[in-house]
């Protein structure tokens, strides 16, 4: 008796199995009589055979965590792939049930749901963390099925598992990209928007207050300019970790960009905003340190309150910034609550700082000239150029309005690099018409002092209407001295060297120390006019003014007086030994034609230069 299994092929070409079984039947003497064979088409068990070498191969080679459980939940079967994911081998986890692989990521009434799901249809799939053998959490996606017998009895539950880990953490480094700073690591305006939302609308169902503070570093391009991006980039990082410091956990620090900052304050008022803000303020008294040096770093700080400021997050914010300004135009370095005719003047500054900006591309300023003349015989001894601006509507807008509105943005350098431009080519003007000689002085900010660039644009500019650097005098003011970092101190010697004149503007007014004067290569002072006014009648200012003469000579320094308008002016400063003065005692500021005029009064000119101007 036997058995033999083999493929036959039918007419058709079908390929089916055959199990054949043959019998010998004997006589009794055991002699053959015949042979007995049954045929039995096996070819659906053969596939079912082949489908479970398949399953077995695929259970054992998948690249997919696979667990097999009974329907009491324990495992009966685990690949290998479950065992490099989780750490576990099959005989630590036989008999024991998947929830020793529970992370604490995800709540009871999670895996409730995940099972209520399976058993109202068979199946789920969805992710969640798991804890790895070595405590490591990773997260996977998985499916969770349902395996019935024939009589539809539920034999297995199998649960088929893809790590996900590496596409999470992605995902939510993306996700952190989209809303938060990479720098600082403060939530951005994407996020700080969405959190603004919700926060207002609770604040309206309960009837609350919610403050939102606009926050700026006063004159933080400085530090960009004297010490590097890098270097601002670490003390943004720092202000960040204070600011963080300062506020609670409810609060929301966002990072705007570049130095602005906003705080998003739940449940607070005008009080509470007030006290944030001063806290704040007194935080940044204490220097913070980058890269080795010892930076100062004040905020100016703009406040709106909800419902009173403005009902959505974009009027706050728009108020806010409102406010900000205020704080800027009111010295800096404090806060100031939004007032409804704020937004009056922030648009109008808005309108100023673009027609400034075209006034500048076409040609709408215009260079005045003070005079300057020597105390000891009333000779010229130069000129003062000052900017003003010719509107085509509004007719000439003074300083007062423009200069600040330039200061508080990109348009300083700008309107400066215009100012030394103008001043070379009526300079050339001058010169052609028989003008002796003539040194002019130009305002600049600390910005041009601490530009790398400068000097190589200013020796071209010189170059190009072949000028000497002498005729060139550029006044800083005191306050910008004191700002002065190693760029600042190695542009002023490097002016020096070339040969033009460094004033320091409206001297008496700040804290400068000798030590600044001896180290900075300055050739002149100029005794500020707020000192000069009440000369006559001021003992004090008297003494003061005579004690920066003496300073000046005793370091070899020229002295300039600022805002002459009196004979007795004048005499004093003369029998005090100041060497140059301004004023409208000696001129007014004035256009390039008046100023050659004013000039051949004198007989400063060997000709007449009415007429010739820019």
């Amino acid at each position: 008796e036997g058995e033999w299994i083999y493929r036959i092929i039918r007419p058709d070409g079908e390929v089916r199995w055959v199990s054949d079984r043959a019998r010998l039947i004997a006589d009794a003497q055991g002699r053959p009589l015949r042979v007995d064979c049954y045929f039995t088409d096996i070819t659906a068990r053969k596939r079912l055979e082949e489908r479970q070498r398949l399953a077995a191969a695929v259970f054992e080679a998948a690249r997919e965590s696979i667990i097999v459980t009974d329907p009491n939940g324990n495992i009966v079967a685990v690949n290998p792939a479950f065992t490099t994911l989780s750490g576990y081998t099959e005989a630590e986890v036989l008999g024991r049930n998947p929830r020793l692989l529970q992370s604490g990521q995800q709540s009871k009434a999670f895996y409730a749901a995940i099972w209520q799901t399976i058993a109202r249809e068979g199946a789920w799939q969805g992710e969640f963390w798991n804890r790895h053998k070595d405590g490591g959490l990773y997260v996977v996606l998985e499916t969770i099925s349902e395996v019935r017998d024939a009589a539809d009895r539920l034999a297995y539950y199998v649960g088929i598992a893809t790590d996900i880990t590496h596409q999470k953490e992605a995902e939510q480094r993306i996700e952190r990209l989209a809303y938060y700073d990479a720098l600082t690591d403060l939530p951005n305006r994407a996020l700080l928007a969405q959190r603004a939302e919700l926060a207002l609308a609770l604040a309206a169902r309960r009837d609350e207050e919610l403050a939102v503070l606009f926050l700026d570093l006063d004159r933080f391009k400085d530090v960009n300019d004297s010490l590097g991006h890098a270097e601002g980039d670490a003390l943004l990082v720092q202000v960040a970790a204070r600011l963080k410091e300062s506020t609670r956990e409810a609060d929301t620090v966002c990072r705007l960009g570049g130095d602005e900052f906003v705080l998003l304050l739940p449940e607070t008022g005008q009080t509470g905003a007030l006290r944030l803000a001063d806290k704040l303020l007194a935080a940044f008294r204490q220097p913070f340190t980058v890269a080795g040096h010892s930076l100062r770093a004040t905020l100016s700080i703009g406040i709106a309150l909800y419902p009173h400021d403005g009902a959505t997050f974009t009027d706050l914010l728009k108020n806010a910034d409102a406010a900000l300004y205020r704080a800027k135009q009111d010295g800096r370095n404090t806060r100031a609550f939004y007032a409804r005719e704020m937004n009056v003047a922030t648009f109008e500054r808005l309108v100023l700082e673009s027609e400034l900006r075209r006034a500048i591309e076409v040609g709408q300023l215009r260079a005045y000239f003070q005079p300057k003349v020597r105390l000891a015989d009333g000779w010229p001894a130069g000129a003062e150029a000052l900017v003003r601006w010719l509107h085509p509507d509004h007719g000439l807008i003074p300083p007062g309005r423009f200069i600040p509105v330039a200061e508080a943005s990109d348009l300083i350098v700008a309107l400066g690099d215009w100012m030394l431009e103008a001043v070379c080519r009526q300079l050339v003007v001058w010169r052609g018409a028989g003008l002796p000689p003539l040194t002019v002085a130009v305002n600049l900010t600390a910005r041009h002092f601490r530009d790398p660039g400068f000097i190589g644009r200013l020796e071209n500019l010189l170059a190009a209407h072949g000028l000497a650097p002498q005729v060139l005098e550029l006044e800083l003011t005191e306050s910008s001295l004191l700002e002065a970092g190693a760029q600042t101190a190695e542009t002023l010697l490097a002016l020096r060297r070339l040969g033009v004149g460094l004033a320091i503007d409206d001297f008496g007014t700040g804290y400068s120390s000798l030590s600044y004067l001896k180290r900075l290569p300055i050739t002149a002072l100029k005794i500020d006019q707020s000192f000069v006014r009440d000369l006559v009648i001021d003992p004090d200012d008297r003494i003061l003014a005579a004690t920066i003469v003496a300073l000046s000579h005793s370091l070899g320094l020229k002295v300039v007086a600022e805002g002459v308008e009196t004979e007795d002016q004048r005499r004093i400063l003369l029998e005090q030994g100041c060497d140059l003065a301004q004023g409208y005692l000696f001129g007014p500021p004035m256009p390039a034609e008046p100023f050659a005029e004013w000039l051949d009064a004198r007989g400063a000119s060997s000709g007449t230069l009415a007429g010739v101007t820019l």
